[in-house]
């Protein structure tokens, strides 16, 4: 409480500082995340169907008290969604996902989970508006390593949280997945930060080292695959930069042959690495898993089964899902990002969720090789991180959601988005001039 008196007091004489006005930014990105144990937000909550009604109004009370006492962060908040219907695929997906409830089973559901996506895109939206590359790198690698940190935590002092196993852990996230997953992308871009700093080294390698831990503690082999090829990217891309393209082709060559062999060495040796892993040649039943899931897709191919509207458990045999399950394990999800885009919206929502993913990686790839700075590289290790993992993993809703998914590619478009409108407007601004 004596926090948001102080926070109140100096929202009401509108003299938020701007460390005052950051804290507040990395504590959203950090606890809007719905994988992170006890986070205050949850808007995944309003896309499940057995939510009690009081847990949904003090949830809604303690949305209105942020509101009110932030009021001074949140100016300009509706003026900065519209940033989201300034990108066509991006409008479409969001209007079809809100417009599925009318041939959803459970409209209301559907409805209400639909409205969180776009919550969370709107507050993407507005942060991406707000600030600068530098910035919102600081924001993701902090936020990122804080959980880490708490992870440790949560491992060693909270075991019943922060350990499956005795040698299987996921830290302060929900499910097992979510830690090796969050702890590669923060390896990547302390990784990116090393390359291009050369200040606070032995920090940034500290907070790697723990990250790596928590990944190997994670057992997500699919997560290290990423990590590796990912990698490899980067310090091809940074080369690249280096040598300003004059040793472009030779250094793109070079990671091309290293990656063949690599891939080949991989393949011919997969079965013994997975079963190393602990894990069987069937991805870990996702095998069998994905042709239920087309069998089912292939049944409303063009509408899907409308938002939220595919997972439900909690309605018993009512379930749309109910025949698709292995056994020991139920899933809640398709295991692939995709795939649950189809589930839900059908080939339409997966056409405007490509559109506006093909325009956004475009964009970002021009950006990092014209642009000076380091961080401008962060869109495209966030988008092609994003695509190759959700090939194997997603989160409920998959890659359309209250989740760190759909945030994070929110964020980076529409970043990505006013980056070019602006570089569009200096440079006509420069050819009037010239002229």
């Amino acid at each position: 409480m004596i926090f948001f008196v102080v926070v109140f007091h100096y929202t009401s004489k509108k003299k938020v500082t701007d460390k005052l006005d950051k804290l507040f930014t990395l504590a959203v990105v950090i606890f809007i995340l719905p994988t992170v144990i006890l986070s205050p937000f949850q808007f995944q909550d309003l896309a499940i169907g057995d939510i009690p009604l009081t847990k949904l109004v003090v949830r809604l009370a303690f949305y209105s008290v942020i509101l009110i006492f932030f009021r001074a962060w949140f100016r300009g908040f509706l003026r900065n969604s519209v940033e989201l219907f300034k990108e066509p695929f991006l409008a479409l997906l969001l209007v079809l996902a809100l417009l599925s409830f009318g041939w959803s089973d459970t409209p209301g559901l559907t409805f209400r989970g639909s409205l969180a996506a776009l919550i969370v895109a709107m507050l993407a939206a507005h942060i991406a508006k707000r600030y600068s590359w530098e910035e919102l790198n600081y924001f993701i690698r902090w936020s990122l390593t804080i959980t880490a940190i708490l992870s440790l935590f949560a491992v060693v002092l909270l075991p019943s949280i922060g350990r499956l196993e005795l040698s299987y852990w996921r830290g302060i996230f929900v499910g097992s997945k979510a830690m090796p997953i969050e702890m590669s992308l923060n390896i990547l871009l302390w990784y990116w930060y090393i390359l291009c700093h050369s200040k606070h080294r032995l920090i940034s390698l500290g907070i790697i080292f723990l990250s790596v831990v928590l990944l190997s503690m994670g057992r997500a082999i699919s997560s290290v695959f990423i990590l590796l090829a990912l990698l490899c990217l980067l310090t091809a891309l940074r080369s690249i930069r280096l040598y300003k393209h004059r040793q472009a082709p030779l250094i793109i060559l070079f990671f091309l042959i290293v990656g063949i062999l690599g891939g080949s060495i991989i393949t011919e040796n997969a079965a013994s690495i997975i079963v190393a892993s602990g894990r069987n040649t069937n991805l870990t039943g996702r095998a069998e898993i994905w042709p239920q899931v087309l069998g089912y897709i292939a049944q409303r191919p063009w509408t899907g089964y409308g938002y939220a509207g595919f997972w439900q458990f909690w309605r018993g045999s009512d379930n749309p899902a109910a025949s698709i399950f292995l056994p020991g394990y139920v899933p809640g999800h398709a295991h692939n990002g995709f795939l649950e885009i189809l589930l839900q919206l059908g080939i339409p929502g997966l056409v405007f969720y490509l559109g506006a993913y093909l325009r956004a990686i475009t964009s970002a790839f021009t950006h990092s090789m014209n642009s000076k700075l380091s961080e401008a590289t962060l869109p495209l290790i966030v988008l092609l991180f994003l695509a190759l993992t959700n090939n194997t993993e997603t989160e409920r809703q998959g890659l359309i959601g209250a989740n760190f998914y759909w945030f994070y590619f929110v964020l980076m478009h529409i970043r990505l988005n006013i980056e070019a409108r602006r570089s569009f407007k200096r440079n006509r601004l420069i050819e009037n001039f010239s002229t």
